[in-house]
């Protein structure tokens, strides 16, 4: 991940500027690229593209908009986002379930919470930057490479099939030459024009076809099956 974005909103000028400046010392303690932009007011936030932030620390109690509102409306823009609520009182912890929020801080106690918040905050923004996004009529779901068995194309619609994950396989409107290119440098052959698979789950390969570790056969690409064997020895360091 190149640059974490933030956006922080919070009526109270001051609160504004006490949770910019902790967040901006603990990112800079971390050697973090970073970009926090600040909103007085959830309508600007809203209005400001919130689909490009990677978090979001939202004061429950503002005016206009109560957070958990606010939340309501990035999440449907942005479904991966993390929110984080700030707050002086818990009576709207539990709502905080439907927006999915990933910490409830008090702010009497942000100088204990904070940090631990934010750790877990990089760790899940660092998996998240590993992962494959696959956008499904279901919503978007984040799947590791290395759970990626192979992927197949049939005309426009590309289907992941994985392994220990909540499905056997995720389909989505695409174009596997797309998805070679984000996943080739991560191990990943394209042995077909109609096949990208996971080098690691090859158990065999010849010159017409491949079998893989789940006992599945896909073909080869003849014209190419030379280049694509001499690809995989390589990559398995045998020549």
């Amino acid at each position: 991940m190149n640059v974490m974005k933030f956006a922080i909103c919070d009526d109270s000028p001051q609160q504004l500027i006490t949770l910019e400046k902790i967040l901006k010392e603990y990112l800079a303690q971390h050697d973090i690229i970073f970009q926090i932009d600040t909103f007085d007011n959830p309508n600007a936030l809203l209005e400001c593209h919130p689909q490009d932030y990677d978090a979001a620390l939202l004061d429950v109690y503002m005016p206009d908009k109560n957070g958990i509102e606010v939340g309501k409306q990035i999440r449907k823009e942005n479904p991966s986002i993390i929110l984080i609520y700030i707050s002086e009182r818990l009576e709207f912890a539990p709502q905080g379930y439907e927006v999915s929020a990933f910490r409830y801080l008090m702010k009497d106690s942000l100088e204990k919470s904070f940090a631990p918040c934010m750790d877990a905050v990089l760790k899940m923004l660092h998996k998240k930057s590993a992962a494959y996004p696959i956008k499904t009529d279901m919503g978007l779901y984040w799947i590791s490479p290395e759970h990626i068995i192979y992927v197949e194309s049939d005309k426009r619609v590309v289907t992941f099939y994985v392994q220990d994950e909540e499905r056997e396989y995720y389909s989505c409107y695409g174009k596997l030459s797309d998805v070679e290119e984000k996943l080739s440098p991560v191990g990943f052959l394209r042995i077909h024009k109609s096949f990208l698979v996971n080098m690691e789950f090859i158990q065999y390969m010849n010159n017409s076809h491949v079998t893989l570790k789940n006992h599945v056969e896909l073909s080869l690409s003849k014209q190419n099956s030379n280049e694509l064997l001499r690809t995989y020895c390589l990559w398995r360091g045998k020549l």
